[in-house]
Order: structure tokens, then sequence, then C-alpha cells
């Protein structure tokens, strides 16, 4: 009887032991299954936080003026050293969880967006990360406009000018301002169904002093609506974009060295009271080797561009009575200043007198005009007899005119950021040129169509999720 007591003892407790450890498993794994959904539920949520880091950037590209600036600002992308913009944010204690952003540029208007977000879990984070290529689409440039600034701020400054404008629009994406004893005249195109010969702008249109607008066909702004505005709230307008050194073959710097590689670059040298000869067979210079050339051909002598397209990878400063016949376009990745110094001293020589430039369009289907990333200024000694400019006045940043000593006339359009106009007592009249700005924007290449303008649509090409 014993022995059959300790037999059931025995057995019991082997049942109890494996009901326990029976109950020990399944409750780990149940423990496991916990965790793991825990985990399932802090990654989620980390995910979603690296989302939100996505969309958090993308509404400051579209809508903090600093970001969309940097996003499209082609000084910045790449600006000289060749680095390109970048922007970052963080944000913390967001349900417990946090996540950092970086959107780094790849060119003007192209950005990978990189979102990092972590969720507590445990002793240690739950982290996700997206990826995410974002970039702007195109759209056309200036709306018949001779004088056009785009981008936040932009104002169009004319201050004691003389300007006529003839088969075309001043736009200003901000406020147009018009003083002292400026007198301005803008004439429709009878040729054709558009009315052309308005003042537009998406802010105010101030005349102040004795400024005054002698000839119009609408004045449309949000202080002043005239009977002939298609509407008096006008939206905003970028910049029209230039594909100034991408590796696109129709950027100008490529087309420059493709120029140059076929031996169709020509530059020569007429030194004053000497014959001319030619001085270059290159259409891609440095800053210092442009500024050689024009130190080359002396005081009062001229320097003839005749390739289409000219690129300079500095800036260009245009003074001691030089002067530029320009049959094409001159591009540069820094500023351009004409006429900005009247004297200019190399190692202890000294020249001095007005510099001038001149653009002529020999040929209709090619581009002709000046065009920089960054500034174009016109000074006091710029021109020195009443000169010509066939095709666009293009700067990134500003475009400016002031005390030109003689009339010029511009066949085509001038485009930046902001205008200032002053004191042009000697007129400077404006011709609007569909054709002459769509290739010197260089929208129109060997007669294909090409259109690097941003609009104000940013899209999402590409999302990829890292775990």
């Amino acid at each position: 009887m014993k022995k059959e007591k300790g037999t059931i003892v025995i057995i019991a407790s082997i049942a109890t032991a494996i009901l326990i450890a029976i109950s020990a498993y399944f409750l780990n794994a149940l423990v496991v299954e916990m965790k793991i959904s825990e985990s399932m539920d802090k990654a989620q949520g980390a995910y979603y936080l690296a989302e939100s880091g996505v969309h958090e950037a993308v509404w400051k590209l579209k809508n903090d003026s600093e970001w969309s600036d940097n996003f499209i600002d082609l000084s910045l992308n790449p600006d000289p050293e060749g680095n390109y913009w970048e922007g970052t944010l963080e944000r913390e204690d967001i349900g417990g969880g946090s996540y950092e952003v970086r959107v780094q540029n790849t060119g003007p208007g192209e950005a990978q967006i990189y979102s990092v977000a972590n969720t507590p879990f445990l002793n240690r984070d739950a982290q996700r990360r997206a990826r995410v290529t974002v970039s702007q689409p195109l759209e056309a440039p200036t709306d018949d406009s001779s004088i056009f600034s785009g981008g936040p701020g932009s104002n169009v400054i004319i201050n004691h000018s003389k300007l006529t404008i003839n088969d075309g629009n001043i736009f200003s994406n901000h406020n147009l301002i018009i003083d002292g004893k400026s007198e301005i005249e803008l004439y429709d195109n009878p040729d054709t169904e558009k009315l052309e010969g308005k003042a537009l702008a998406v802010g105010n249109l101030n005349v102040g002093g004795s400024g005054s607008i002698d000839e119009y066909t609408a004045l449309c702004a949000q202080n002043v609506c005239t009977e002939d505005c298609d509407s008096c709230d006008l939206e905003e307008r970028s910049i029209p974009i230039v594909d100034f050194d991408s590796d696109s073959e129709d950027s100008f710097k490529s087309r420059a060295e493709n120029l140059e590689n076929n031996d169709d670059c020509s530059i020569f040298c007429n030194p004053a009271g000497e014959s001319s000869y030619k001085c270059s067979d290159k259409c891609l210079f440095s800053e210092g080797e442009f500024e050689d050339l024009l130190w080359e051909v002396g005081e009062e002598g001229v320097l003839e561009i005749e390739s289409e397209v000219t690129y300079v990878t500095g800036r260009i400063r245009v003074r001691g009575a030089r002067r530029l016949n320009i049959e094409g376009a001159l591009v540069a990745d820094r500023s351009i200043e004409i006429g900005k110094d009247e004297d200019w001293r190399v190692r202890g020589d000294k020249d001095s007198g007005y510099s001038h430039v001149r653009i002529e369009n020999p040929e209709v289907d090619r581009a002709s005009g000046i065009l920089s990333k960054n500034k174009i200024g016109f000074g006091d000694y710029s021109l020195f007899e009443e000169s010509v400019v066939e095709g666009v006045i293009y700067a990134g940043d500003q475009v400016k005119f002031v005390s030109l000593p003689e009339k010029l006339t511009i066949n085509g359009a001038a485009i930046g950021r902001q205008l200032h106009f002053t004191s042009l007592w000697e007129e400077l009249e404006m011709n609007f040129d569909d054709e002459l700005v769509l290739y010197g924007l260089g929208y129109i290449v060997d007669d294909r169509v090409v259109e690097p303008v941003f609009s104000p649509v940013i899209e999402v090409d590409h999302w990829e999720e890292v775990y």
C-alpha cells in the first residue's frame, strides 16, 4: 500500500512538473507575443513619425519662403565651392517619440529627403527611416513681360527714370514702385490678340513723387485695378530657372563645351587703332582667362565674341574703357558688372574710361543676351554711345541699371528676382520679343523645346523605407 502511495506521489509530481512547464512555456510565448505586438506597434509609430517628418519637409519646401527660395536657388545649387543647399529640422516629444529630417539638394529644384524617427521601447528605441526624392515640374516663363521679377519679396523699383515698353508688360511678384520724376509708357502690340502694355503687381502699385505712368492699357494690383484687368488678385510667380551648368547637353556650360570641342568658337581682339585678330578659339573660360582677354584688347579696344554661347566660371567685370560686341549669349555663374568702375589697374598700369556692351543676334534661332546666376549691374560708366541688346538680360538675383549715360534699347526682356532702374534720363526702351526670350533663356535649343522653369508644385518622385 505504501508502495502504491509513493508511486502516486511520484506520478502526481511529474504531472505537476509537466503542467508547470507547459504553463511556463505558454506564458513565455504569451509574453513574447505581447512584446512582438508592442514592438510592431512601436515600429509602426516610428514609421508614421518618419512619414510625418517627410510631409513637414515638403510643406516647408512649398510654403517656407527661405526653404523654397534655397530649394531652387541657382547660386546655391551648387555654390562656388561645389556644395548644394541643405535644410534640417527636428521634432521631439511627439507622443514620446521624435524625428530628424535632412533635405539635401542634388540640383536646383531637386532634393533627397532623409527622415529618421525613434520611439522608445523597453531599454532601447524602435527606429524607422524614410528616403524620398522630390522635384518641381516645369512651367512657362514670363507671360509677355519685358520687365519681370519673380520669387518672394521681388520688387520692381523705378526711380528718376524714363522707360518706354513696347509690345510687353511689367510684372512684379511683390510691389511695383515708381518714384521720383519717372515717366513710364507701356504700349500694346496691335498684331496680337492678347492685351499687352499692362503694369502688373502681385502686391501694390505705388506711384510717388512726381512719377507717372503716362500710357498703359491696364493697371492691375492689390491697390489699383483698372477696367481691362483680367484679375487684380494675381498669382505669385517664381523666376524662370535657367539651366546654367547641369550635366544636360542643353545646359549653357555643356553647350559652350560642345561648341569648343567642335571648333565653333571665335573671339577677336581689336585694340584701338590696330587691326583685328583672332585671340581665342575657346567658349569656356575661367574668370582669370576672360579677364586676360579683356586686358589684352586695351583701353577703348573691342572684344568681339562671335560664338553662340560663351561661359565664364566666375564673375565678369567690364571696366577701364573696354567694349564688348557679342553675337550670342555671354553667361557667368557669378556676378556680371558692366561699367561699374571707370578705372582698371593691373600691375601698376591704369586704363580708364567708359566701357560698352552691344549684343546682336545674327540669326533668329540662337541664344543671345547676358545671363548670370547671381547679379547683373549696368553702372555709371557702362555706355559711351547708344547701344542695343538683342536677347535677355537675366540674373538669378538682382538686375540693376544705374545712371546710364546713353540710351539703351533692349529687344527681348530683363528678368531677375529684383529689378532696379535708377536715373535713366537718356531713356531705356524695351521691345518685347518672345522668340528672343525663349532662345535666350535656353528654352529652345537647336529648334527643340526645353523648359527648365519650376512650377509651384512639388512632386514626390520616389519613396523608400528602411527598417
